[in-house]
């Protein structure tokens, strides 16, 4: 299935699974869902200490704006950087 016969393979969601057929008729699958790299525990201390966890309690993870998702993965890796130093 071609996209408006543009030669773009198309692309589409099946439930929670991204769907993209190519020229060959095959079907590259990829889940939506994602493990998360931090443990809820760490979100939740992030989430707080940088003023949106009362999102996070009233609409879930799903609720967050990108800039605060965003700030909270650089300072994950603020945190990490520097335990990394410590170590040396």
């Amino acid at each position: 299935m071609m996209l408006h016969d543009t030669g773009l393979p198309a692309a589409y969601y099946i439930g929670s699974t991204f769907i993209i057929e190519q020229h060959t008729r095959e079907a590259f699958v990829m889940s939506r869902r994602r493990r998360s790299m931090m443990s809820e525990e760490l979100k939740t201390e992030l989430a707080k200490e940088l003023g949106f966890y009362e999102t996070v309690e009233q609409e879930g993870w799903g609720g967050i704006r990108a800039v605060d998702a965003g700030n909270m993965v650089k300072r994950a890796i603020q945190l990490a950087e520097q335990a990394a130093a410590r170590k040396l």
